[in-house]
């Protein structure tokens, strides 16, 4: 009986034995993953995202908004999910980053699915409230993801939001190939003690808007008033105009901002005015003051690119128009409806992540019956779009 009952718990040793094997064997089979998140930041001196100020907006509205600057903020770590997808793009694991630590930007996942082969990081963005009171929610719960498709989250991205929120709007999406050189890394279980070896995949990561940006920072008519001024001295001087209220400005097909009759007066103004451009009401009477009328939109938006006429570069098919009417004080302006058309030279596409700035200086030749198109320098910016800490101190 005695040799009977060692025999057993040797059987028991062994079957023991066999399991940890099996368990160091199953873990063997899965990988490591260090995702870089190569816009990462450490330094919370971070400029935050631009928000939105302008009223209750339509779709593709533009609105006030501060200019894009370097390190902007694009989201922040603890906003974001991480998915691990095969090469079908199903989404077979996730994990928020919310309370995970971040070594120089890399964080690292043990005991992912054999089959895993990318990696994505999205930001799933809700705005909910109104005008003034706007608030942003973003789904950090890692079960919402699993068995969906990647592909759902790229198109989320893609897509222009109702309401021009700003970037802490967007949703958010960037994916790469894991891929490893055969480094082998261990974690030990805290649980039994058990340590286990993985082969270690890498990732890098940039984490930035899929839109591209439009900012214009200027809207000034350089000779208004000029000619009819020199009509007070020089009877044989006419034409011209002293004032233009503003209207509706128009691009890409749908993409619109209202000046909502805004009166500007002329730089050759009469004594007992003074002379506006569109950015001195809005900014404090200064030209822009930090700040831009702006559109967060889609990298598919026909683009106001120039054309060549009699060997003149006039603005395209898809021109930026301002509707406005023009008003002079010493005669009746018989056609008072003018549009100004507008196209952009130094780019010929919007693409993702990058910012189109522009000033538009014009001038009353611009607006009368030949409707003379004008094309206007676009500053093209690769913003250093960054992914910030948990909880940024902005500003300091």
């Amino acid at each position: 009986m005695k040799k009977l009952f060692v025999a057993v718990l040797a059987l028991a040793a062994l079957g023991a034995c066999n399991k940890d094997s099996e368990m160091q064997f199953l873990q063997s089979n899965k990988k490591a993953v260090e995702i870089s998140i190569a816009n990462y930041v450490d330094d919370t001196r971070v400029i935050d995202a631009p928000a939105a100020t302008e009223v209750d907006n339509l779709a593709k509205v533009g609105t006030i908004e501060t200019l894009a600057e370097d390190n902007f903020a694009a989201a922040e770590a603890g906003q974001l999910v991480v998915l691990f997808a095969n090469n079908a793009n199903n989404v077979e694991q996730a994990f928020a980053l919310e309370g995970l630590t971040a070594t120089e930007g890399k964080y690292r996942f043990h005991d992912i699915n054999e089959s895993v082969t990318q990696v994505a990081i999205v930001r799933d963005a809700t705005v909910a409230g109104s005008t003034g009171a706007w608030t942003y929610t973003y789904d950090i719960n890692a079960d919402n993801y699993v068995g969906k498709n990647l592909s759902a989250y790229r198109d989320n991205a893609l897509v222009e939001y109702a309401y021009n929120f700003g970037v802490e709007g967007m949703d958010l999406f960037a994916v790469s190939k894991i891929e490893t050189d055969g480094t082998k890394c261990t974690m030990t279980d805290e649980h039994d003690n058990t340590t286990y070896e993985y082969t270690l995949f890498t990732a890098t990561v940039e984490v930035k808007p899929m839109l591209a940006r439009v900012e214009i920072t200027n809207f000034q008519c350089t000779d208004l008033g000029k000619t009819t001024l020199a009509a007070v001295t020089d009877p044989t001087v006419t034409g011209g105009y002293d004032h233009l209220t503003l209207g509706t400005l128009t691009f890409g097909g749908n993409k619109t901002y209202n000046f909502n009759n805004y009166v500007l007066k002329g730089a050759y103004c009469k004594a007992d005015e003074t002379p506006l451009n569109y950015f001195d009401q809005i900014f404090d009477g200064t030209e822009n003051n930090g700040k831009a009328i702006a559109w967060n939109i889609s990298v598919n938006t026909p683009y106001p690119a120039v054309k060549t006429v009699d060997g003149k570069e006039v603005a395209g098919d898809n021109a930026l128009q301002v509707k406005m009417e023009a008003y002079a004080h010493d005669y009746k302006v018989v056609n008072t409806s003018k549009t100004l058309s507008v196209g952009f030279k130094g780019a010929d596409k919007f693409e993702a992540g990058k910012i189109y700035r522009i000033a538009i200086p014009f001038k009353e030749s611009n607006l009368d019956a030949s409707n003379e198109a004008i094309c206007v320098e676009v500053e093209v910016i690769i913003a250093n779009w960054v992914v910030v800490p948990v909880t940024p101190v902005f500003g300091n």
